[in-house]
């Protein structure tokens, strides 16, 4: 890279000192374009003199400037950002009949412009050619491991938002025990239903047994057998218990227990 950019400056400077050759003046042809189109411009100025340095150059209805040629500064300041007179300028310098050529800065000049392409940049031989230096060849430094735990986590852009979670305004919510979109456990019908079943009445042993009134919502406990660790359903157990229904709950015409007065005696056997 720095080899192409060596070359491209070297032939750049021999081209801007061929174009400084080619002038038909001391002053630069762009800066004789600016002045000409400035003086086309004075031809519809008004000048009014106060016989020392100031001239008063009105232009149009409106417009009106004060022209120092002494100071060399106008109002319009056009005069002093470029280095060309401006119009109002050349209408004074007219005025005076004086040539604006001569109030043009020095920058524009050739002498001025040879003198930044005064250095050459010379050749250069192919690189196998060059000297073999006698000096150690320089090599990165070694990598040190920084103190600290390092960071795992990237570094946010500073539009992102740094603070909080992200919201799920505009998120799909699935609810899984039907698998619908779009609402949540309060907005199902089927955990709806099974919560008002629970509500209504006390469970039988049959009701757990056949899975109704899943939609309770507190957690159903384990069962545990009186006589091993293993965890059983109490919808398996069978034969005498020792307990009379006093509630009157029968499922297919016989006496059944609740739930409740299973969990009771389960209770005392531990005890």
């Amino acid at each position: 890279m720095l080899e192409e950019i060596r070359v491209k400056m070297m032939i750049r400077i021999a081209q801007m000192r061929d174009f400084c050759n080619t002038w038909i003046s001391d002053i630069s042809p762009m800066a004789l374009k600016v002045l000409q189109e400035n003086t086309s411009k004075s031809i519809k100025c008004v000048v009014h003199w106060n016989s020392q340095y100031n001239y008063e150059v009105k232009e149009g209805h409106t417009s009106k400037h004060i022209v120092n040629l002494n100071k060399l500064t106008c109002t319009c300041r056009a005069w002093m950002l470029k280095g060309i007179p401006c119009a109002h300028v050349v209408a004074a310098i007219h005025f005076k009949k004086l040539e604006p050529v001569n109030y043009i800065a020095y920058w524009y000049h050739r002498e001025t412009y040879m003198k930044t392409y005064i250095h050459f940049l010379q050749h250069v031989q192919n690189m196998e050619m060059w000297p073999q230096s006698q000096h150690p060849s320089v090599i990165p430094p070694e990598v040190r491991v920084m103190l600290g735990r390092p960071k795992k986590v990237r570094r946010k852009e500073p539009t992102e938002n740094k603070i909080g979670k992200l919201s799920k305004r505009g998120t799909q919510i699935t609810y899984n025990n039907c698998h619908a979109k779009g609402h949540n456990k309060k907005g199902c019908q089927k955990a709806t239903q099974g919560t008002a079943r629970s509500a209504g009445g006390a469970k039988s042993s049959s009701d757990i047994a056949t899975g109704i009134g899943r939609g309770t919502p507190y957690k159903r406990p384990r069962m545990v057998a009186w006589m091993s660790t293993v965890p059983i359903n109490s919808a398996v157990v069978t034969g005498d218990i020792g307990h009379k229904s006093r509630t009157g709950v029968k499922w297919k015409g016989k006496e059944a227990i609740t739930l409740r007065n299973l969990q009771h005696i389960q209770a005392k056997k531990r005890m």
